[in-house]
């Protein structure tokens, strides 16, 4: 989106990943969580993908929340059609990794059901879950914030 006043066009909003862009988060999630666990993953992935981006720019303040929830929905659809399996966890490491690459303050939160068990995980900005409606959110004992 730009402005064109007669002015040299400005952008507006983060553009939105590609699919390519997608694929290539989801498939480096999957293998990190597969041969590292969670907690060493999740270490290397933001010290080698995402802060080698954030250092570049300063996290913006404002956001656009439709450019969030659609990489939300591109990230999902992107995970469907990968001929593997991608849970809640790679999904929201993803999308959280493709958000902070635009600038934009996010976070990766996970929460626990302990009534038949279940946990889920997913990425908030500004507290707002994205791509998850409250109903879901609100039945989980959300666990703290993850340190960056």
């Amino acid at each position: 989106m730009t402005v064109s006043d007669g002015s040299k066009p400005t952008l507006i909003a983060p553009l939105l990943p590609d699919w390519t862009e997608c694929a290539f988060h989801l498939v480096t999630v999957r293998v990190l969580l597969k041969v590292y666990g969670f907690g060493r993953a999740y270490r290397i992935y933001h010290r080698h993908v995402v802060k080698s981006f954030q250092d570049k720019q300063r996290l913006c303040a404002m956001t656009n929340s439709d450019m969030c929830s659609q990489a939300a929905d591109r990230i999902a659809s992107v995970a469907a059609l990968l001929p593997m399996r991608l849970r809640c966890l790679e999904q929201a490491m993803a999308l959280d990794a493709v958000l902070r690459r635009r600038g934009v303050a996010s976070s990766l939160r996970l929460g626990v059901s302990p009534h038949k068990f279940t946990a889920h995980a997913w990425v908030e900005v500004f507290g707002r879950p994205i791509g998850q409606t409250d109903e879901i959110v609100g039945r989980l004992a959300i666990l703290p914030v993850i340190p960056q």
